[in-house]
């Protein structure tokens, strides 16, 4: 099957900045509800031509950080043909840039609080939130999803960037944000993939994606004690789901455990039900992976636990991009407003790869993202703990209510 791309409004009148293998730093010609701009760095890679629609990987900081956090995601982009756009998350006069989303601004959720923090010891509320329903809140409360709206708008616009291969990877707060965006159409409509790196949703904001099929690749530190991947019910504070695991670094933040957050989007996109052990010749550490097969429409489920804590492992980049290479949104039916031509340029990024066998054609009329191939040979893996291999309740909840407005002048 020849892969088809869908060129963006940039292919037409693209930017002249940045200059291939550059990066530019720059404005967001949005404002937010409250007000706020931002700022975002984006880089085009070495091999970048003109008119050649090309992938696009958002990158999203950890809380505290900025647009100038993703430097080595800009350097393998610059290496293997995609583009890089890094924002800066809102912040307000006294506390650091963040993401809003998967329970961040929304305790008590479905489960209660989504903290243990009897003696408030830390204020991490916005002024963006007015008054915090309790001490478990700690990033800002503007609109973190719409922004992230509004810069696919504006780099889509001035930049060649193939629509079915635009995928987001956060680290950290920019991983809890991954789920938001996942979950709110304005953006799960326009992103092939996602891969959060150190990330969980909050307890009770464990949801089903709002566009399926959704690949996924986790990445996850085993000895991380910030958003722990397992069930640490020994410690204090924790409510002693097995579902839950809880922060140990900081006031007792409560996250879903790795396994629980897999094993939904496995459900969610129609895969099996037990995972298998997943092999990459990319991951050299003692690294334990697995992935759920039979996913509609080819697409992957990948759970990766890395022997570290709260950083994301020197392999990622490689990783990542296999996955990039795999997955793409199937193409718009006849009736969308933005149907590209039939003999589209392919993008750089694609002839990395040799073409895989075509896939059975599935029920939808739409042609299938191009599947993976099977996994490289490497090394045995270690087994998995015993606990990451226990079985787990998937659960699923409403989301919460929305932030409270902010205070009058």
């Amino acid at each position: 099957m020849v892969y088809t791309p869908r060129k963006s409004l940039g292919c037409s009148h693209e930017a002249s900045t940045p200059a291939a293998g550059t990066t530019a730093h720059l404005v967001l010609k949005h404002t937010s509800p409250y007000g706020a701009s931002t700022r975002y760095t984006v880089s085009r890679p070495a091999s970048f031509e003109r008119n050649v629609p090309t992938p696009l990987l958002l990158a999203f900081h950890h809380w505290g950080g900025s647009e100038n956090d993703a430097g080595a995601l800009h350097a393998h982009g610059h290496d293997h043909g995609y583009v890089v756009v890094a924002p800066a998350g809102y912040s307000d006069s006294s506390k650091g840039n963040s993401w809003n989303g998967a329970g961040t601004t929304g305790s008590p959720g479905a489960l209660g609080k989504t903290c243990y923090d009897p003696n408030q010891y830390f204020n991490f509320c916005y002024d963006t939130c007015g008054a915090c329903a309790d001490s478990c809140w700690w990033t800002t409360c503007d609109d973190s999803v719409g922004m992230v709206a509004a810069l696919i708008d504006e780099v889509t616009h001035n930049h060649c960037i193939d629509l079915r291969r635009i995928y987001a990877h956060g680290w950290s707060n920019g991983g809890v944000f991954l789920y938001e965006l996942a979950h709110d159409l304005r953006t799960a409509r326009r992103i092939a993939g996602y891969i959060p790196a150190v990330g969980l949703p909050h307890a009770g904001f464990n949801r089903v994606p709002a566009r399926l099929p959704a690949p996924f690749l986790g990445i996850w530190g085993r000895v991380d004690e910030y958003m722990p991947p397992f069930a640490n019910t020994d410690a204090v504070g924790h409510p002693g789901d097995g579902t839950m695991s809880l922060d140990k670094a900081f006031g007792g933040w409560l996250f879903n455990t790795a396994r629980n957050v897999s094993s939904l989007w496995a459900a969610a996109n129609g895969c099996s039900a037990h995972p298998r052990p997943y092999e990459h010749d990319k991951i050299a550490d003692a690294s334990v992976c697995v992935a759920w097969d039979g996913c509609r429409a080819g697409v992957s489920v990948i759970e990766c636990i890395h022997p570290g804590g709260h950083y994301t492992p020197s392999w990622a980049a490689d990783v990542t991009l296999d996955f990039m290479l795999h997955h793409a949104q199937p193409m718009p039916n006849a009736h969308s407003p933005a149907t590209p031509s039939s003999h589209a340029t392919p993008s750089p990024l694609q002839s990395l790869s040799p073409p895989p066998p075509s896939p059975p054609p599935p029920p939808s009329p739409s042609p299938p993202p191009l599947p993976p191939p099977p996994p490289p040979p490497a090394p045995p893996l270690l087994s998995p703990s015993p606990t990451q291999s226990q079985p787990t309740v998937l659960r699923q909840q409403p989301p919460p209510p929305p932030p409270p407005p902010p205070p009058s002048p």
